[in-house]
């Protein structure tokens, strides 16, 4: 047990976070100012993050989530020595075979590896005198169908609380005990993405430290499936990640590495990448499906939640994983300070918009794709030819750049992509009269 010196067992105002991960901890966060004592139940064993060695994206709003929950980890993550990065300035993004176009509005967050940043948000959480760890394995979750009353371990030990959160990852242990408990399943949507990653961990070379630039993301139009991406970590070594979907052979070597990097099809990038020394093993991932579990559309009780995850895990390309947490904790706070422990379904509807403006994006994104052809309805292509020309647009006007930043780091609704004066942007682009917009 850390954190905290409370008994578990003493009758109090108590909350149960199922996940030690960054969605658990920043859950914990979130109720740490409701509850006399919230309980975060770890792994006995640490699970290993199967992304935790490839490039990590944070976008701003949930970096500005992160810090209305843990005021702290701003001086925690300077004193760590992470890059900040300015993203109009310092972020060169090849999108498209185009250069975004900088930008002067203020848009900074830190990049490190995920690693130093789970380390330090567990940190400042476990400062909190009212959060306590414990290892253990949530077995069942007690009370009725109407209200629980705590979870049980597999050890037979019983925590109480007045409010329980799915915090576990896709394995929602949660939802599973939901099910073996009687509740109806909860409606899924997924759909499949075949993402692959091969990273490695590199010295860097002359082009990369005299770079205008501290970040490089090459994202190609479909239907070319390479991508790479080089971040800055807090030891001033570099993270390079390759991607691939779907047939794409991933490299096993070294030497095969190097050359998926030139598939990228991106001078500069291939430039930069020639001249770093690897400094560890290469590592892989491979993601498979996106998957939204949709608590909103289902039934569950009242003082249920779900988050990170176990609600809804999106491909990681758009690195938009993190946020979701942090947005997701907000919403957690905002709710249980408003109406207490018992308006999980409040939450829920407040939480799928930023899922589902999320889900929607990378899902749209995701079937330019040949294999989406025949799903793809002629609404979404006509979506897809209008926000590809926004992507046009925006490697030439600053003002769009930082709008579509908006959008995707949602900061905005999508909507804001349909403003009249971006509208006239796009037809002029297409060399249209602005009178039929």
């Amino acid at each position: 047990m850390q954190g905290g010196s409370m008994d578990p067992l003493e009758e109090q105002a108590q909350a149960v976070v199922i996940g030690s991960s960054v969605a658990g901890l920043l859950a914990a966060a979130a109720l740490a100012d409701r509850y006399e004592q919230v309980f975060v139940v770890e792994p006995m064993i640490a699970q290993p993050l199967p992304q935790a060695h490839h490039v990590h994206g944070l976008l701003s709003s949930g970096w500005e989530a992160m810090q209305q929950l843990l005021p702290g980890l701003k001086h925690r993550l300077i004193n760590e020595r992470v890059c900040w990065v300015h993203y109009g300035k310092e972020f060169r993004w090849k999108h498209f075979g185009r250069d975004k176009v900088g930008f002067e509005d203020e848009m900074v967050g830190p990049f490190c590896s995920r690693q130093i940043l789970q380390h330090a948000i567990r940190t400042e959480v476990l400062s909190l005198p009212n959060v306590v760890v414990i290892s253990g394995r949530v077995d069942a979750l007690l009370g009725s169908s109407r209200k629980l009353t705590g979870v049980q371990l597999s050890d037979g030990a019983e925590i109480t609380g007045e409010l329980v959160v799915d915090a576990s990852g896709r394995q929602a242990i949660g939802a599973l005990c939901l099910k073996n408990q009687g509740f109806a399943d909860i409606p899924e949507t997924h759909y499949p993405v075949n993402l692959k990653y091969s990273s490695l961990r590199v010295q860097a070379g002359p082009q990369i430290h005299h770079a205008a630039w501290k970040s490089l993301f090459v994202i190609p139009e479909a239907p070319k499936t390479e991508s790479g991406a080089i971040f800055p970590l807090e030891d001033g070594s570099f993270l390079i990640t390759l991607s691939g979907r779907g047939d794409d052979r991933m490299p096993k070597t070294v030497e095969e590495w190097y050359s998926f990097a030139d598939r990228v099809g991106d001078a500069e990038f291939s430039a930069c990448v020639a001249e770093c020394q690897p400094l560890d093993e290469m590592n892989h991932y491979r993601f498979t499906e996106a998957l939204w579990r949709q608590y909103h559309k289902g039934k569950v009780p009242k003082n249920f939640y779900a988050i990170g995850d176990a609600l809804c895990s999106l491909n990681p390309l758009f690195g938009q994983g993190m946020t979701l947490c942090a947005l997701g904790a907000l919403a957690l706070r905002d709710t249980v300070q408003r109406s207490g422990d018992g308006a999980s379904r409040g939450y829920f509807e407040l939480v799928s918009r930023a899922v589902g403006q999320a889900w929607n994006m990378t899902k749209l994104e995701d079937m330019r794709y040949p294999q989406w052809e025949e799903q793809c309805s002629p609404l979404s292509k006509k979506l897809q030819n209008y926000t590809r020309d926004v992507y046009a647009v925006s490697s030439q006007c600053p003002r769009t750049n930082f709008r579509l930043y908006q959008v995707i780091h949602l900061q905005k609704s999508v909507s804001a992509l349909f403003a009249p004066w971006l509208i006239r942007k796009v037809l002029q682009y297409r060399n249209l009269p602005s009178s039929t917009a």
